[in-house]
C-alpha cells in the first residue's frame, strides 16, 4: 500500500469518527432543493410565496397524489452528491405542507400531503414521510416501509459520487433542501444555507 493512499484511508476513518462523535456535526451533503433541473412539463414548481425558505426559493408538487412507484421522467428530481467515507447515513429532508396549497384540500388529515418517494443509485423506490404541522418548515424523512412502521431513513453509502432521486407522491408536498448525515447524527435545524456542498 502506498503512502497516497494510506493517507486517504486515514483521513476518510477521521472524518468518520468526527461525526459519529458529534450528532451536531457538519452534515456530508446539504442542497438547496431548487438547485435542480426540473424537467419540461414537470408537476414539480419551483416557488418563492412562502416565508422560511434558504437559498433561493423551494419546490411545490402539484402532481396530485402519485402513490404507484414513479414512471415519469418528467417528474423525477436527480441530485448528485458525494459522500466522505463508506458508512451509513440517514437523508433529511426540509419540508413543509399547507391546507389548500398545491392540492392539499383544507379538509387533509394530520398524515397527509407530507410524503414523497426517494431513491439512491440503482435501490428501490422508498416512500418516504415529512412529517411536520401543518404551516411550518420542518427538517425530517422517515421510510414506510410497511404501512403505519415509520423508521428513520438510512442508506449504506460507500464513499463518493452517488445519484439521489425524489418524485412526489402525494398531494401538496413542499421542499426546501436536503441534508445528508451520518446515521447517528440527529436531523438538522434551521433554515439551509447550502454552500460549497456543506453546511454547518
Amino acid at each position: 500500500m502506498n503512502c497516497m493512499k494510506t493517507k486517504l484511508i486515514l483521513l476518510s476513518l477521521v472524518a468518520m469518527f468526527l461525526m459519529a462523535t458529534n450528532t451536531h456535526a457538519q452534515y456530508a451533503v446539504c442542497l438547496q432543493a431548487e438547485e435542480v433541473t426540473i424537467p419540461e412539463g414537470s408537476d414539480w414548481k419551483k416557488s418563492s410565496t412562502i416565508a422560511g425558505y434558504g437559498g433561493n426559493g423551494y419546490l411545490e408538487w402539484w402532481g396530485g397524489d402519485k402513490f404507484g412507484a414513479p414512471k415519469l421522467e418528467k417528474n423525477i428530481l436527480v441530485y448528485t452528491f458525494t459522500i466522505p467515507a463508506d458508512g451509513d447515513y440517514s437523508v433529511f429532508v426540509r419540508g413543509r405542507r399547507d391546507w389548500n396549497k398545491c392540492g392539499c384540500p383544507d379538509s387533509a388529515a394530520s398524515d397527509a400531503c407530507n410524503d414523497i418517494f426517494v431513491k439512491i443509485d440503482n435501490d428501490v423506490w422508498i416512500k418516504t414521510l415529512i412529517k411536520g404541522k401543518f404551516g411550518e418548515w420542518a427538517w425530517d424523512l422517515n421510510f414506510e416501509k410497511i404501512h403505519k412502521k415509520v423508521e428513520k431513513s438510512k442508506f449504506t453509502l460507500t464513499a463518493g459520487k452517488h445519484t439521489l432521486y425524489i418524485a412526489g407522491r402525494s398531494a401538496g408536498v413542499q421542499f426546501d433542501a436536503i441534508k445528508i448525515g451520518l446515521y447517528t447524527q440527529d436531523r438538522p435545524t434551521g433554515v439551509p444555507d447550502c454552500k460549497e456542498n456543506k453546511t454547518n
